[in-house]
């Protein structure tokens, strides 16, 4: 399955650090990584990688990147600033091996990671609305707009090129990107589901610029090479809420 990179060349070791933690956590995973580049600075071998040379704007890079995708392909979208930190890999397989089921046929979207999510949408309306659904055993919820683009999840092809489609290449800042997709509509026919139970951690590589502590500490770890003029800044939001707010929880997942 091709997993799409959004990255760009300063962050090239940003986006080798994240396919390094999947080989890490997932030694045998499907994924083949998509990264864009303009120039190569390093090439880490024995990475499940293929390199695209694209122009430097955020929005053509992705354009590019999806110019030899499928429409009803799955892909994998794979942000470089997030990191996985644990995976329930027994579930994610399964997840992976029923996508081209019967029962899916109408979803163009799964994401598998809803406690760190802006929205808790099974709390906001959207149970009470019975806008959740039961499929392969597991519930999901619905959701009804774009806002939640930037997180680790399987997409159709369809979808990433419809949402890059509508957005213009930021002037100034890629968090223009933030204020663009929420005038955005999203088309009924894309249906996208989001799991109402966890079944990954994931830990954010930056934050305003600056390299978090979990990256640090996990690059240095791992021997990814960084630029160690980037000071870090804090530890990730993500893995904070993850670490305070549901190690309990984790633990006692872990053990079933």
């Amino acid at each position: 399955m091709k997993a799409i990179v959004l990255t760009y060349d300063r962050n090239q070791h940003v986006a080798h650090h994240m396919v390094a933690r999947y080989r890490k956590l997932w030694p045998d995973h499907p994924f083949s990584f998509r990264i864009p580049y303009q120039s190569l600075t390093s090439i880490p071998e024995g990475f499940a990688v293929s390199y695209v040379r694209t122009e430097p704007p955020i929005v053509d890079t992705v354009r590019t990147l999806l110019a030899e995708i499928a429409d009803e392909e799955w892909v994998f979208w794979s942000i470089d600033d997030y990191f996985p930190i644990r995976l329930d890999l027994p579930w994610i397989r399964r997840l992976i091996d029923r996508l081209h089921d019967p029962e899916a046929s109408d979803v163009s979207g799964f994401n598998f990671c809803a406690s760190y999510k802006k929205k808790r949408y099974w709390r906001n309306g959207q149970l009470r609305q019975k806008r959740h659904v039961r499929l392969f055993g597991e519930r999901f919820v619905e959701v009804p707009d774009y806002d939640q683009m930037w997180f680790p999840q399987f997409f159709r092809g369809r979808v990433l090129k419809t949402f890059f489609g509508q957005l213009e290449n930021p002037r100034d800042h890629a968090k223009e990107l933030d204020y663009q997709l929420r005038r955005l509509t999203k088309p009924a026919g894309d249906r996208l589901l989001m799991s109402s139970s966890d079944h990954a951690i994931f830990a954010e590589s930056t934050i305003r610029s600056g390299y978090t502590h979990d990256f640090v500490e996990s690059a240095t770890e791992m021997g990814i090479p960084f630029d160690r003029t980037r000071a870090a800044t804090e530890t990730s939001q993500w893995k904070r809420s993850g670490r305070m707010g549901l190690g309990d929880r984790w633990e006692k997942f872990l053990r079933k």
